[in-house]
């Protein structure tokens, strides 16, 4: 009887080993297989911040007219708008009306949470979401159980030390890929365990 209970775990635990082995596979096949869309015009941007790529994508963004107004969700409590503008030159206008700046969220959920904020405030509908290629699933799941009335788009920012195309050829990506992987698999589940 024991052996037998042994064994039904033992099994359990194998086919739980390889549902995530084909998780994983899907998520980095879906990443690797996404490009930037045609993006539909929004009421705002929110760019969860992080590298500066991210940044710039979203300005672009603002300057081209895809959203009337972005907000910078996560932010150093030290980084004021005026050094944004000397890194970004030539959107001094933009910062001046139409820029906001979230310091208080710390990670994903709170960047959803703090940006729900912003958008209800604003009477916004729709948002692009301006991030990296890896944390877009995550940044994607997490917004939309925080306003779940919100239009959401995802914009892309493929980060140039980041070879999601290759990733099992590169142990740092690799690494960073499982990490993001699982935080995914967490916030999934805390968001259904929620809902429940």
């Amino acid at each position: 009887m024991h052996m037998k209970i042994l064994r039904i775990a033992g099994l359990c635990m194998g086919a739980a080993f390889i549902f995530l082995c084909a998780g994983f596979l899907w998520f980095t096949y879906s990443i690797a297989s996404s490009s930037p869309a045609t993006l539909q015009n929004a009421d705002a941007i929110v760019v969860v911040t992080g590298k500066a790529s991210r940044i710039g994508e979203a300005i672009n963004l603002l300057a081209l007219g895809k959203g009337k107004r972005l907000l910078i969700s996560g932010v150093n409590a030290t980084t004021s708008k005026n050094s944004l503008r000397r890194m970004f030159k030539g959107h001094d206008a933009m910062f001046g009306c139409c820029v906001d700046l979230d310091r208080q969220a710390l990670n994903t959920r709170g960047n959803a949470a703090h940006s729900a904020n912003w958008a209800r405030r604003h009477n916004f509908k729709s948002l692009i979401l301006v991030t990296s290629t890896y944390h877009i699933p995550r940044t994607l799941a997490e917004f939309s159980n925080t306003m779940p009335n919100v239009k959401l788009q995802g914009l892309p920012v493929i980060a140039k030390h980041i070879h999601i195309n290759r990733w099992w050829a590169y142990p740092g990506t690799a690494k960073l890929l499982a990490i993001e992987y699982a935080k995914f698999l967490l916030a999934l589940l805390r968001i259904h365990i929620l809902r429940m």
